[in-house]
């Protein structure tokens, strides 16, 4: 038995004791179990650290297996081969599909299979496939419908979209999810009272224990999701829990064990608010239990942990298992080291064995999802302490020095002028190592806000610049103008509720709690005030953009005139006005209110044109396409059973009252001929206009409908959901083409770009999103409110998303939706490769068509340079006088640069991309058997042939001459003296080789592979130094920037921004349509050029790739463009780390 009912971060287990100990699930237990046994696949997914082990163990495995009998398997151990595990599970033999089916048989008829963390399988097996695989084996095992066995997969909820991988095999693959949301605050009382009640009857002490109800309030006030911030990048914006807050269970039980501890330990029987208080609350105790671990370490065994903890944790918080061996190679130690140190975690319950009992074959990992965070925060800070112990250590010797200098000064008084000026200076020093502490200090405080304001992190990061130039300090800035997306701060005094741009694009509209309306540029710039009163439910600008309307609590809705500001109509109703809006062609105007009523009003004058009775408040209202049709929202007297109903215009005559109950929100589809509702009823519905009939029920949704809306086109709907999702379908089928998850909180609203390609959401958690509408691919964060973003909107062009909050303020951000990568030229069909000039004032392309092409860096025509087949290669001479092209006939043609002009042809030369020694004597070929040839340029006669194996690809120069390296089908590049003898094989790749090249200094060497990694490897050892992952197709081509800091890979649809020293991805650079055949860096490395098998060829001004002065230049501009309107208190409100600084 334990030593008490609480169970800490160790996830509940399926057995009778944690089973007796398990509350505040029951009724998602029953849901998950009728779910599990009703459909052959349910997928469950859930926030990190809600539960979903616990309860999938001692909760629906325990207890179908308790209350029916039935055979339950739950696994969730991905380091290893899957569907032996798995088997090994069910004790069941091979193949898989069959030994299910017989332990299905051995279990009754039926098997349960929990297939728990399923996240960690992409983790370690995101390349399989093939019979034997689960890849292969899952889909067959649920296309078989003789065999008796139903599948759960549990996922964390950022995770869900990587199940997109099964969608071709497994049909209606989302046909049956479930989401599993924090406890909620019921659930949380139960989960505190509970076990200690049973204990109490499991124990029968002669001193009953019990548990203060003040006790109970406060730690679901303090564990409520969102509360705690103990990692780098917080968990949310709320600061305070409301009254229905949601809890974080394993905080909780964390939080409950100590309590019960320090009880016991006092003799007390009771768990008492008072020692809770005295601990520090939750908060302390959650990061006093990572902290009392890691102390227990000395000095030597904290490193250790921190060379651990840099590949237990990755950088955005996902957890791996590593081998021991693995931990000791990373760590730089031996077993001896390592041991203690994995032992001393692994009591505290930091870490923890899987795999095995902790032997030689044992894997480590992270104990819990919810301490990532915490021991990413810790690294930082103990890296921290550390250069500042270094620096300390260095002044201390200085110090000493200093002190043996004037002890001399007793024999050698005659020096004492020299010791003197000695000791200045190393009070200087010690002066410049404070400085440089206090910048590293800054810059670790600005990685911490990187995920909660990335303004702020760009204001710490100036200030760390500005006191010393750190390399630290540079990472932080680099990362700061990439996150920072917010370009202006609208302050209104008072929640906003609503925002919209002007038809042009150029004018903001905002209304609040305020009681005003008020109109922006873009910039920030308030240009006009409209009215100041009772609070403001909406306000919208006409289609022609000469007219804004606005809604208030007063009873009016007016009408103003942009160009002046003057109200030109006041519709009154008898309550306030709930809503107001403009037909779409901008000729009418209808408004809603408390009253009972809907108004149809004239937009030029404020003429009434129809009054609308219903039978208690109404919500709002819209009007069809042509005006004809008003849809309307409201509920009886009692504001209950609320109905969307269809009147015609101009006879307000009643056309049909949609069955749907509990609607909150209706809109008409572009063309008019469709409604869309949602509800308090977790539903949403399609439905015909002129027939009422409907199309569509949409019953996916866990938590109410908040918004409803279909896309310019009429071929999407989108739904947001208090459920923190939101859902986009196809009108035409009523299939979900999308589920948008990653708000930890209600989504309030949604709006679509003018071209429909993008979504921006809005949530109670503090935050925007900014979505790809068709596939749900998160593009970027909008982060810097600090209370619940309400609504949201594109500007007309899509190049900037303006947003309202409760915070009291609007602001305008740069979505990150616009290609990264501008149009430099286009081909009539695939381009091979683009390459720029040494002087970097030409670019020269090869194409399918036929073509070499020498372009202006700015993309002006200059010549073309015909070949009777495709091209395979271009490049220049080294003096940039010439060019050599090569095409797939194995022809090279040498052209002049300055004219275009063919010099010379030769047949049967090579065999692929050319590649020319840096003082242009040699030539290396690829040659039709495989080999590389290696040719004189001028005379094109061959002087050697690298042969090895399976055949070559490609081959490189180092920047001397003295070494090539090729680039092989077998996935081994291959290091060779530029006389032929081959110096080293670097093997690590899993497929083919596509691209090969040396850092400018020759150190390096970094290769691209069909597996779709790039690796760096260092050329004096041969050891991979980085393995740069991040795209999902093959990577076909790879290279080094001029100063050797940065690789830019050629993705599929994508180039990848990868950091050299670390392998760390820094961007993607988007605008190809398909996979991109190059991508290199223009001699000063300002420039990156990629070329397409789309046929174009792009360009990107990589300012972030600049050095400290440059970044520091660049991040003084964006935050003197977002501040400069601000005063000084609105200054230190909004952007606090600015004002301090």
């Amino acid at each position: 038995m334990t030593a008490g009912p609480y169970k800490g971060l160790a996830p509940f287990e399926d057995s009778d004791f944690d089973a007796l100990l398990f509350f505040g699930r029951e009724r998602d237990r029953d849901v998950i179990v009728a779910n599990l046994m009703a459909a052959r696949l349910t997928v469950l997914y859930g926030p990190t650290g809600v539960g979903k082990s616990s309860i999938l163990r001692a909760g629906v495995a325990h207890g179908l297996r308790r209350e029916t009998g039935v055979g339950v398997v739950v696994f969730d151990s991905w380091t290893g081969d899957p569907i032996a595990g798995i088997l090994e599970a069910a004790h069941a033999g091979q193949p898989f599909v069959e030994g299910l089916r017989g332990a299905a048989a051995e279990a009754g008829g039926d098997l349960y299979l929990v297939l728990d963390q399923f996240e960690e399988y992409f983790l370690y097996h995101e390349e399989d496939d093939g019979r034997g695989t689960l890849a292969w084996e899952l889909p067959e095992l649920l296309l078989r419908r003789d065999v008796r066995v139903n599948v759960l997969l549990a996922t964390r909820e950022d995770a869900l979209a990587r199940l997109d991988a099964f969608k071709g095999r497994i049909p209606n693959l989302f046909g049956n999810y479930l989401r599993l949301d924090y406890l909620d605050r019921a659930g949380g009382r139960a989960a505190i009272v509970g076990p200690v009640d049973r204990w109490n009857d499991l124990v029968e002490p002669a001193q009953p224990f019990t548990v203060e109800p003040g006790l109970v309030e406060a730690v679901l006030d303090e564990t409520a999701a969102g509360k705690l911030d103990i990692g780098l990048a917080g968990r949310g914006t709320i600061e305070e829990p409301q009254g229905d807050a949601r809890v974080e269970a394993p905080f909780l039980q964390l939080v409950m064990e100590r309590l019960w501890d320090a009880e016991r330990a006092a003799g007390s029987a009771t768990l008492r608010l008072a020692t809770l208080r005295e601990l520090g609350g939750a908060e302390a105790i959650v990061r006093d239990h990572l902290q009392r671990a890691l102390d227990s370490l000395d000095s030597a065994e904290r490193d250790v942990a921190v060379s651990m903890f840099d590949h237990l944790v990755t950088p955005s918080g996902t957890k791996i298992a590593h081998r021991v061996s693995d931990l000791e190679e990373y760590a730089a130690v031996g077993r001896g080291e390592l041991d203690p140190v994995l032992s001393t975690l692994g009591r505290e319950r930091i870490v923890r064995a899987v795999d095995g009992a902790g032997g030689d074959g044992a894997r480590y990992e992270i104990f819990h999802d919810v301490l990532a965070e915490p021991v990413l925060a810790w690294k930082a800070e103990h890296e921290a302490r550390r250069r500042l112990d270094r620096q300390r250590e260095e002044s201390d010797k200085r110090h000493r020095k200093l002190l043996r200098a004037l002890a001399l000064s007793v024999v050698a008084f005659v020096v004492m002028a020299g010791v003197t000026v000695f000791a200045l200076s190393q009070r200087s020093h010690a002066r410049a190592q404070a400085r440089v502490a206090r910048a590293r200090e800054l810059a670790a405080t600005a990685v911490s806000q990187l995920q909660v304001d990335p303004q702020q992190s760009l204001a710490l990061g100036i200030d760390s610049a500005r006191l010393k130039r750190t390399s630290e300090g540079e990472d932080v800035l680099r990362q700061a103008l990439i996150a920072a997306r917010e370009r202006a701060i609208l302050v209104c005094h008072g929640p906003v509720r609503a925002v919209a741009f002007s038809p042009s694009g150029r004018l903001v509209l905002t209304a609040g709690a305020d009681g005003s309306a008020r109109l922006w540029k873009q910039d920030g710039t308030l240009l006009r005030t409209l009215g100041r009163g009772r609070p403001l439910a909406a306000a919208s600008f006409s289609p022609d953009g000469t007219l804004v309307l606005t809604s208030s609590a007063d009873g009016t809705a007016r009408i103003w005139r942009v160009a002046t500001g003057e109200a030109i109509a006041i519709l009154r109703h008898r309550g306030p006005v709930t809503s107001a809006s403009f037909s779409r062609n901008g000729q009418l105007v209808v408004t809603t209110s408390e009253d009972g009523t809907a108004r149809v009003w004239r937009a030029a004058n404020g003429i009434p044109v129809r009054v609308l009775k219903l039978h208690g408040p109404v919500l709002t209202a819209s009007l069809s396409n042509g005006g004809g049709v008003v849809v309307t929202v409201s509920s009886d007297r009692n504001g209950q059973n609320l109905r969307a109903r269809l009147f015609a215009l101009p006879s307000g005559r009643l056309m049909r009252k949609l069955p749907a109950q509990g609607v909150t929100v209706a809109a008409f589809s572009p063309n008019g001929r469709l409604i869309v509702t949602g509800g308090e009823d977790h539903t949403a519905a399609v439905w015909q206009v002129n027939s009422g009939r409907r199309l569509y029920l949409f019953a996916d949704h866990q938590g109410g409908v908040t918004d409803a809306l279909f896309g310019p086109g009429g071929r999407l709907v989108a739904t947001t959901s208090s459920d923190g999702a939101t859902r986009v379908r196809d009108v035409r089928t009523g299939v979900r083409v999308a589920l948008m998850l990653g708000h930890v909180n209600a989504v309030n609203s949604a709006s679509f770009s003018a071209d429909g390609k993008f979504l921006v959401t809005t949530s109670t958690d503090g935050t925007a999103r900014v979505w790809e509408a068709a596939t749900g691919r998160l593009e970027t964060v909008l982060r810097g409110h600090t209370d619940a973003v309400v609504a949201a909107a594109f500007s007309p062009g899509g190049r900037a998303v303006a947003t309202a909050s409760a915070d009291g303020t609007a602001r305008i951000w740069d979505p990150g939706t616009a290609p990264e990568l501008r149009l430099l030229a286009r081909a009539r069909q695939p381009v091979r490769a683009a390459s720029f000039s040494r002087d970097g004032r030409l670019v020269l392309t090869a194409s399918d068509d036929g073509t070499a092409r020498i372009l202006s860096a700015n993309g002006k025509p200059l010549h073309v340079l015909d070949h009777p087949d495709a091209v395979e290669s271009a490049t220049f001479s080294a003096n940039g006088t010439l060019v050599l092209s090569d095409d797939v006939q194995r022809s090279l043609r040498i052209w002049r640069t300055q004219t275009g002009a063919r010099v010379r042809t030769a047949r049967d030369v090579s065999s692929g991309p050319l590649a020319l020694s840096p003082d242009g004597r040699l030539l290396a070929v690829p040659e039709k058997t495989g080999a590389i040839g290696i040719l004189t340029a001028t005379t094109l006669t061959l002087e050697k042939e690298l042969r090895r194996g399976r055949p070559f690809t490609i081959a490189s120069f180092g920047p001397d001459g003295s070494l090539i390296a090729t680039a092989g089908d077998d996935g081994a590049a291959r290091i060779w003296q530029a006389t032929g003898t081959l110096v080293r094989t670097l093997t690590g790749h899993t497929d083919a080789l596509t691209d090969v090249s040396f850092s400018p200094d020759g150190r390096l060497l970094v290769t691209a592979s069909r597996d779709h990694d790039g690796r760096i490897w260092d050329v004096a050892t041969g050891r991979m130094t980085a393995l740069l992952r991040g795209h999902f197709g093959p990577v076909f081509g790879a290279r080094f920037s001029p100063d050797g800091r940065w690789v830019v890979t050629a993705g599929p649809t994508t180039a990848g921004l990868w950091q050299v020293a670390n392998g760390h991805l820094l961007t993607y650079l988007r605008g190809h349509t398909e996979p991109l055949t190059s991508a290199s860096f223009s001699p000063d490395g300002h420039q990156i050029l990629t070329s397409s098998r789309d046929g174009t060829v792009r360009t990107y001004a990589c300012q972030i790739c600049g050095g400290i002065n440059e970044l520091l230049a660049l991040a003084q501009r964006r935050l003197t463009a977002l501040s400069r309107l601000l005063s000084p208190a609105e200054r230190e409100r909004y952007l606090p780390a600015m004002a301090d600084g």
